[in-house]
């Protein structure tokens, strides 16, 4: 038993990291019924650190703790990404007008390039680059009833994100993860209502 002793451990962790973002867009319609949008954003990656727990120890063994040898902290910086510049177009073309129903059909494309470097060292931020392209549809009908004369939207959405497959070699022949590929094909669909009062 050590008399007074004691032992503190401070973990401080960074997570939900969310980058800086400036963006620019524009639309555009060559004729009445088609609308074409255009925006780049800009993310500011460079600035993301290294999520895991700074880790902090402090003890007092009395007597004994010149026989604990406990290592320096290790101290993450930066984690090296960079800043990216994410595109996206997207057109909208009105198909069909009445009197109390209308519709338009959507498509867009959107690249967002990866801001994680190559992870040949000890981290692992598995990332790829993404090509996301989307295609959908919304129908506005009014005066549907007495109680709902005002707009009422469906709106229907149906994106494939594709993630080309990135290798990842990594330096020493004893890591612990080793070479890894990633890559793949994320596809997201929706259903949106909305009520005009």
């Amino acid at each position: 038993i050590i008399r007074d002793g004691f032992f503190q451990l401070i973990s401080d962790s960074r997570d939900l990291f969310q980058p800086t973002q400036v963006a620019l867009g524009a639309e555009y319609h060559p004729i009445k019924k088609l609308r074409v949008n255009l925006d780049a954003t800009y993310q500011r990656w460079s600035t993301f650190r290294d999520p895991a727990a700074d880790i902090r120890i402090d003890l007092d063994l009395k007597d004994l703790q010149s026989l604990v040898k406990l290592p320096p902290p290790r101290v993450f910086g930066p984690a090296g990404f960079h800043d990216t510049l994410v595109v996206r177009t997207g057109v909208e073309l009105g198909v069909m007008q009445r009197r109390r129903m209308s519709m338009v059909v959507r498509g867009g494309y959107a690249f967002e390039p990866t801001p994680v470097p190559e992870q040949s060292g000890e981290t692992n931020f598995v990332d790829c680059d993404k090509h996301t392209i989307a295609a959908g549809a919304g129908l506005r009908l009014w005066g549907l009833t007495a109680v709902l004369p005002r707009p009422f939207d469906i709106d229907l959405h149906l994106a494939a994100t594709i993630l080309p497959e990135r290798l990842t070699r990594k330096w020493s022949p004893v890591d612990t993860t080793g070479d890894y590929r990633a890559g793949g094909v994320l596809w997201q669909a929706g259903l949106m209502t909305r009520l005009e009062f």
